[in-house]
């Protein structure tokens, strides 16, 4: 695909660059898809030829994942330090383990990370360890770097500290600001759709958008920037290679070429094999005890778990509200990362656990009156369409909707017992702590009241569910008709 956009100056005798785009890459071994021993050995490849390669990667990786619950992502860095990245965006992925932890991560990482409309009242500034921008600088090229998130971030991930500067106006300071130090390219890194991308570029504020998010549907999220200059990564396990050549006698012009190509084309670099191999060695001795038997098909991908009953979602659910005994059990699709299906006799491992439930979320119990709790149905609900991760999966309750009418208004009946639920009827509900506070939108669980409970340390959700598994040891979770959709479409 071919472009021609202005640019500032640059050394006369440079005159092509590389620039190798990946991101979204939680799991540092993933034979069915290619991980970073395969991109490194497409860096390799690049980096021989003539001319300059820059490596951007986008982030998306810190977590969640099963390595990640015992490091907050330590690994990933350290896996990327041997890529040798340029820079690195930054995603509301990043924010998986909160603030402290990514700020100590971009410690330990070798190349600056880029967070561009992070504030911390506590610093004054970025989040410690972040930078607003980044120039690469190589061979006389001035690469200029702006990463955005959106303000969802803070009510997704309940984050307690920073703040999300407007993203427009961050954009236009940012680029200016890169601009007014040579900047020759200026790249936007950014994972949400932003209505103010195309004309940025068509200003020429900045020379290049790269949007990077492996569940994006065009059906569901609408179009992205229809500019030449507006490139995304969506598909998992590909990576942009992006070819920029400066015009012989036109120095402010340049033409762009760019393809998407696949990491399993190539063959993975021995040393960085070597080094997956000591993480994926150490999480085999934590995470290969067998503990059950699935003896029902699952499937845990995305648009099960996320827009309809799911028979994981069930079995889920159901040893939330067992193990803590309550009248109800209701937790976010979103918690359930595995994508995976399984077939009757598959061996469940520690490791199965891990993958759906990667981040540490831990098990409260609540009483919500039927109000609130109708409340916080109609929350997960409410983004159906989208396949969004708040969408519930539930226990001891019965629910009618109609995911054809407008969000807030989809709920026909909540039933418990089987009968049905009254606006003042007070309920024991087991949840994760992440919903009880109020994350994903369910701001009604958040001013329920918290049941008394034990001094013990609340159990993580995988914790709950690993204990009803091994307990039962064939389990055989199903579709009951918990979520039941009247919609005529």
């Amino acid at each position: 695909m071919l472009c021609t956009v202005a640019s500032n100056a640059f050394a006369a005798d440079q005159k092509n660059i590389t620039i190798v785009f990946a991101s979204d890459m939680p799991l540092i071994a993933n034979q069915q898809i290619g991980d970073y021993a395969e991109l490194a050995a497409a860096l390799n490849q690049k980096r021989a030829l003539p001319g300059t390669t820059f490596f951007l990667f986008g982030g998306g990786s810190i977590g969640p994942s099963p390595m990640a619950a015992f490091d907050r992502g330590s690994h990933i860095i350290d896996v990327l330090n041997s890529l040798e990245p340029d820079a690195m965006g930054t995603t509301k992925r990043e924010f998986s383990y909160f603030e402290d932890e990514l700020s100590q991560r971009s410690y330990e990482a070798a190349f600056p990370i880029v967070a561009s409309n992070v504030f911390d009242p506590v610093t004054g500034g970025n989040l410690d360890g972040l930078v607003d921008t980044a120039i690469i600088s190589k061979g006389g090229i001035k690469l200029g770097i702006i990463s955005l998130i959106n303000q969802e971030v803070v009510r997704e991930y309940l984050l307690e500290r920073v703040q999300v500067l407007p993203p427009e106006q961050t954009l236009y300071n940012a680029a200016r600001r890169l601009r007014e130090q040579g900047a020759n390219l200026v790249v936007l890194l950014y994972t949400n759709q932003f209505d103010f991308i195309a004309s940025a570029l068509e200003s020429s504020a900045i020379d290049l958008a790269i949007f990077s998010e492996p569940h994006f549907n065009l059906a569901s999220h609408g179009d992205l920037p229809k500019h030449s200059n507006s490139l995304a990564l969506i598909n998992p396990g590909d990576f942009l290679d992006i070819q920029i050549q400066w015009k012989d006698n036109a120095e402010e012009t340049f033409e762009m070429d760019w393809r998407e190509l696949n990491l399993k084309d190539y063959t993975p670099d021995p040393i960085v094999v070597e080094q997956i191999q000591g993480y994926t060695a150490r999480l085999n001795r934590l995470l290969n005890e067998e503990i059950g038997e699935f003896t029902t098909k699952l499937d845990t991908t995305r648009p099960t778990v996320r827009s309809r009953e799911s028979a994981f979602g069930n079995l889920l659910a159901d040893s939330l509200r067992e193990f803590m005994a309550t009248d109800i059990a209701l937790i976010n699709g979103g918690v359930i990362r595995g994508e995976k299906r399984y077939s009757r006799g598959d061996i469940i491992s520690r490791r199965d656990i891990a993958l759906e439930l990667p981040f540490r979320s831990r098990v409260v119990v609540l009483e919500v009156t039927g109000a609130q709790l109708i409340t916080a149905l109609e929350n997960g609900l409410s983004q159906i369409r989208e396949q969004k991760g708040r969408f519930p999966q539930i226990s001891g309750l019965k629910i009618e909707y109609d995911s054809a009418a407008t969000s807030g208004n989809r709920i026909l009946s909540v039933s418990h017992n089987n009968k049905r639920v009254k606006p003042s009827q007070l309920l024991t509900l087991a949840t994760s702590d992440y919903l009880a506070s109020g994350g994903d939108g369910y701001i009604s669980l958040q001013q329920a009241k918290r049941a008394n409970s034990s001094n013990r340390i609340a159990p993580m959700l995988a914790d709950v569910l690993i204990n009803k598994i091994r307990s039962e040891r064939r389990v055989a979770p199903k579709v009951e008709g918990r979520l039941v959709d009247k919609s005529s479409d």
